[in-house]
This record gives C-alpha cells, sequence and structure tokens, in this order.
C-alpha cells in the first residue's frame, strides 16, 4: 500500500514542478487515485477497522472511510505545516508515509496533551476523535509525506462537524 500512494504522490510532485505551480504543502485525495483508494479501503476493513471498533466502541460494520488524502510537507518551499483544526469525521487516523530520517521536526501536536507533538515510525497509524482540536508540527528540513484517513460510522451522531 505504502508503495502505491508514494509513487502517485511522488507524481503530483513531479506534475508541480513541471508545471513551476507552487506546491508549498500539497494535497491529494484518494478518490482521485483509483488503485490507492481501493488499497486504502481494503486495508482498512481487514487491518485498522476492527482495531477501532475496539478502542472507540463502534461496530467495524458500521464503520467506512469517509475521506482520504495524501498530505506532502515540503520545508524547502515553506510547506512545513497544518495550522490546529478539527477534523470534519467521527475519527481520524494518520499514516506516517516518510522515513523519520527524510525530515526535522514535525509530528501531531494535540492542544489538550500540551507539550511535544506525537511523532511516528514510517508505516505506523495514530487514530484519533476527530473532534479533538490538533496540527501538524513544523518540519524544518526535508519533506513528509501524510495518509490521513476521516472514518464514520453509519449509526453515529456528528458532533464535530
Amino acid at each position: 500500500m505504502r508503495t502505491s500512494l508514494c509513487a502517485s504522490v511522488s507524481r503530483l510532485r513531479a506534475q508541480c514542478r513541471l508545471t513551476g505551480r507552487a506546491c508549498l504543502r500539497a494535497e491529494v485525495h484518494t478518490s482521485s487515485l483509483p488503485k490507492a483508494k481501493e488499497l486504502v479501503r481494503r486495508r482498512l476493513y481487514d487491518s485498522v477497522f476492527p482495531l477501532l471498533a475496539a478502542c472507540f466502541a463502534v461496530e467495524r460494520t458500521e464503520l467506512f472511510v469517509y475521506d482520504s488524502l495524501v498530505i506532502w510537507y515540503d520545508a524547502a518551499h515553506g510547506g512545513t505545516r497544518q495550522p490546529p483544526h478539527r477534523d470534519g469525521s467521527l475519527l481520524s487516523c494518520n499514516i506516517a508515509l516518510s522515513d523519520p530520517e527524510d525530515f526535522e521536526g514535525g509530528g501531531t501536536h494535540f492542544e489538550a496533551l500540551g507539550g511535544a507533538p506525537l511523532q511516528q515510525a514510517q508505516g505506523h497509524a495514530m487514530c484519533h476523535a476527530s473532534g479533538v482540536r490538533h496540527s501538524g508540527h513544523p518540519i524544518t528540513t526535508g519533506t513528509r509525506w501524510v495518509l490521513v484517513i476521516f472514518v464514520n460510522a453509519r449509526a453515529a451522531v456528528m458532533h464535530a462537524r
């Protein structure tokens, strides 16, 4: 999964360079990447959804992907962070696509936790309630790639939209 997504997003980065378009922080929705979209759906249902169901007390069969996107941060071009925000879904999953050696800084900062941002190893996921305010902590050098998946439950009441 990671290889296909990284290759697709790498094509986006190359397109930005070829067209001279400003790509300070690029985002591409997996809906525009059919193979990546199918890989995300399949992997989530088999591995991530059971974990989400157990941790957040929802039925696995009720969960579905509302949206998903790949975010590319590039310190050399000023695209270094995500401002504080809440996501518009029930649950959010961030999957680190980059090797931590590829950038300095970064991570996800949760306002309620204070302190240092949480960082992940490549390929690892961090899931949280979407209504919790968080931000993409700035990178200072290199490039960082993150797959963000927004998950809803069919019967859940959405309070944080």
